[in-house]
């Protein structure tokens, strides 16, 4: 093969590649997802989240604690971002790994998640109405709801 041929061959798979590339997209978590932004406490103070997004990865990031005796006794990060072309919450309870259910349902101040295949909970969700913020986590077998006002 000559110089000319190597050249053109490897010109065109260098372009073939870079064309089949998949575009990188704006992806909708800040204009989807910030109205959960702040401080959000339950009734009793002892129990609550917080949201920020972290522009950079255009992603939301909270964190959920519950306090006993002044002391934090259990925490959980979680995340609203894209992976694969889809968008998830993810739920890290504790030192646990991490568990993905996809957003299924979205809208300017609620969206829903799933997983069927984990034990529990299957289903989160989240509504804003105003300065509060109600939360269910459940399953068939059961369910559990928050309820958080916006600090």
């Amino acid at each position: 093969m000559n110089c000319n041929r190597i050249f053109f061959l490897s010109v065109t798979i260098l372009m073939l590649t870079v064309y089949s590339c998949k575009p990188v997209t704006q992806l909708p978590v800040a204009d989807s997802f910030r109205w959960l932004e702040g401080t959000w406490l339950g009734s009793g103070g002892d129990e609550g989240e917080t949201w920020n997004y972290i522009a950079a990865q255009d992603r939301m990031e909270g964190m959920a604690w519950k306090m006993v005796d002044g002391d934090t006794v259990t925490s959980e990060l979680m995340q609203l971002l894209y992976r694969r072309d889809k968008l998830f919450y993810m739920a890290q309870p504790n030192d646990q790994g991490p568990v993905y259910f996809e957003v299924t349902e979205h809208g300017s101040d609620f969206f829903r998640a799933s997983n069927p295949f984990h034990d529990f909970p299957n289903t989160i969700e989240y509504q804003r109405e105003g300065a509060q913020l109600k939360a269910r986590i459940s399953s068939e077998e059961q369910e559990k709801e928050f309820s958080f006002i916006k600090q």
